[in-house]
């Protein structure tokens, strides 16, 4: 003969809202960087090259910007990052003068660089000349077509809006901004502004899976006081 085990109030409670669905919360983004640098000061976060100077009056931009006119990478540290899967960085990029994103050019054609935590997540051709029909060329989307000089030497500049998101779960990250092979700032150089980061949270268990998991421990109980 088979033995009935009574539920508690509280068990046939928890028993009910197990029918019942209910979504975990989603992944919220949450932003952990703004920098314009209207400022003047990039802060203590960069370092490397690149200082903050005049946009000129380059569209889209303020009245400041970080200018690199060299090889050598800005770079931007963050600590001490909330628990996170993903990390989505968006910016700015200002392509000053004869940048040439033509293969042809010179050396071989102008390249734009981003690594995230060493890691390259951006290589490309960019620049002002050499792209399909002239146009502005390189990393995310057009902010401004190159049919202006908005600053700095006497060609024509432009600029783009750049969105990276990808897998991160470390506490930190390190972002280096570079033109490697730049003829130099005299004639080509790279700026950033209206940099954001932020980072997707790692969703707290839902009431469902939390409930899951208790009437789990409830069946177990039961199948223990069954007669073998």
């Amino acid at each position: 003969m088979t033995s009935r085990i009574a539920l508690s109030p509280l068990m046939s409670a928890m028993a009910v809202l197990a029918t019942t669905t209910v979504a975990a919360p989603a992944a919220a983004d949450t932003g952990v960087y703004l920098q314009n640098f209207e400022s003047g000061n990039a802060g203590a976060a960069w370092s490397g090259a690149g200082a903050v100077q005049g946009a000129g009056v380059l569209p889209g931009f303020g009245a400041q910007h970080l200018y690199n006119g060299g090889n050598q990478a800005s770079v931007l540290t963050l600590l001490d990052l909330p628990a996170h899967t993903a990390l989505t960085i968006t910016f700015d990029l200002a392509i000053w003068d004869s940048v040439d994103a033509n293969p042809g050019g010179f050396p071989y054609g102008d390249t734009f660089e981003l690594a995230v935590d060493n890691t390259l997540v951006i290589s490309t051709l960019f620049g002002n000349y050499g792209g399909p029909g002239g146009q502005s060329t390189g990393p995310g989307i057009e902010l401004v077509p190159n049919n202006a000089n908005y600053g700095y030497g006497g060609w024509v500049d432009s600029a783009r809006q750049v969105t990276v998101t990808l897998a991160h779960t470390a506490s930190s990250a390190g972002f280096a901004f570079q033109f490697p092979n730049t003829q130099g700032g005299a004639d080509e150089a790279f700026g950033l502004d209206n940099v954001m980061v932020s980072v997707s949270a790692v969703p707290e268990p839902g009431p469902a899976a939390l409930l899951a998991v208790g009437l789990a421990a409830i069946g177990w109980a039961r199948r223990r006081q069954q007669p073998g």
